[in-house]
This record gives C-alpha cells, sequence and structure tokens, in this order.
C-alpha cells in the first residue's frame, strides 16, 4: 500500500512539475502578447497623427485651391516669385 501511494505521490508531482512548466510558458506568452499589443498601440497613434495631417493638408489645398479666387492665387504666386 505504501508503494502505492509512493507511485501516486510520484506521479502527482510529475502532473504538478507539468502544470507548472505550462504556466511559465503562458506566462513568456503573454510577456509577448503585451509587447506586441504595446508596439501595435504605438503604431496606431503614428497613424493617427499621420491621418489627421493628412486631412490638415486636404482643408489646406481646399482653402488654397477651391475657395480663394483665382486672381488672389495668381497674386500670390506672382509676389511669391518677385
Amino acid at each position: 500500500m505504501l508503494d502505492a501511494k509512493d507511485q501516486e505521490i510520484l506521479q502527482l508531482k510529475a502532473a504538478l512539475q507539468t502544470k507548472i512548466q505550462m504556466v511559465e510558458e503562458l506566462n513568456q506568452r503573454v510577456l509577448v502578447v503585451e509587447r506586441n499589443n504595446e508596439g501595435n498601440k504605438q503604431l496606431n497613434k503614428k497613424l493617427i497623427s499621420e491621418i489627421v495631417r493628412k486631412q490638415q493638408d486636404i482643408e489646406w489645398y481646399k482653402r488654397t485651391y477651391e475657395k480663394r479666387s483665382l486672381i488672389g492665387y495668381i497674386k500670390e504666386k506672382i509676389f511669391k516669385k518677385a
């Protein structure tokens, strides 16, 4: 009976060790995912700022070329060259 209990203890220790290794591996994966998420957040912020900048460029284009009179545009070009 003692031998059976010793054998069962050894099996439980082996199972525990396996589960500990799995937990450590999963913790490592979580760290990798967190690092990737942080990188993605930074990339998203960069892309959003680029979108805002492009929208500002579009608004400038509209103000400059679509809403301004042709005479004002020509006058600006002449005086800039001089």
